[in-house]
């Protein structure tokens, strides 16, 4: 913070002015004192009748909660310094800022499962990669650097992406984050069946706002069965090279060897 101060002249001829203060902390301590050692600012030149002149100190932080406070004191006639007008009270209170936030909307994009799907969703692990995209909200009144962090942990639990973005938001604003057009990270290969967590973090001038964490399960990828080498063995006794008579409405039953190549199912081959 910085004191600026104004003292005016209510005589009826000019006069130098002076002054000086002390600014002291919720807690009594004295962080300034203006211009120092008890010293008196005296103007340069003089002020007309009815007219001010500004004194500014110098920088102080304020970093304590609640009342600061201020004695500050206005001279005149540098030879024999006059108080002429004092105020020993209030400066400023200092209050904490309210920082809000939500995360508005988390989605995944994987193929060939499709775009936009719920993050608690099941996919194929079949190694093509998915990316997370993320929406967030300024829910105070304050504008700050809002940051959505994702961190992605596979099955085994390692660590397998953590990206960020950051961007200034305003009060009610509620953006897209993300590395990609849409507000989206790319984030790695599903190339693990099991429980892959996804966590997001919305943070606001570095304080965290809103966190989730969502379970995305993948499933292990099958490759299609090969039907090889289909044989008819035969059809109610007769040999499978000749020649079938079937009325028609009359049901054939074939009985056939079929080499199978794949997980092991239980069904029916029509």
């Amino acid at each position: 913070g910085i004191v600026t101060a104004w003292g005016r002249n209510d005589m009826a001829v000019q006069q130098q002015l002076g002054m000086r203060w002390e600014v002291s902390d919720p807690n009594g301590y004295v962080v300034e004192q203006y211009p120092g050692g008890g010293a008196i600012n005296w103007e340069y030149g003089y002020t007309g009748p009815g007219d001010e002149q500004d004194f500014i100190g110098g920088r102080f932080d304020l970093n304590k909660l609640e009342d600061w406070s201020i004695h500050i004191e206005l001279f005149m006639n540098p030879s024999a310094p006059v108080v002429v007008a004092d105020y020993d009270g209030l400066l400023c209170t200092v209050e904490a800022l309210e920082y809000a936030g939500s995360i508005t909307e988390v989605w995944i994009n994987k193929a060939p499962e499709g775009t936009g799907l719920s993050p608690d969703t099941t996919v194929v692990a079949d190694g093509n990669t998915f990316e997370v995209g993320t929406r967030a909200r300024n829910d105070s009144s304050v504008t700050f650097t809002g940051t959505v962090q994702v961190v992605v942990y596979d099955p085994d639990h390692v660590k397998r992406a953590d990206k960020s973005d950051s961007t200034g938001i305003d009060p009610g604003e509620n953006l897209y984050f993300g590395e990609g057009l849409g507000g989206t990270f790319n984030i790695c290969s599903v190339d693990k069946a099991g429980d892959w967590i996804i966590v997001v973090v919305f943070r606001g001038d570095e304080m965290t706002l809103a966190h989730k964490e969502y379970i995305m399960t993948a499933v292990p990828a099958f490759p299609d069965p090969e039907f090889q080498n289909f044989v008819v063995a035969g059809y109610d006794g007769v040999p499978v090279d000749e020649k079938l008579m079937v009325v028609p409405g009359q049901t054939a039953t074939i009985h056939m060897t079929v080499d199978y190549r794949g997980k092991a199912i239980d069904g029916t081959i029509r």
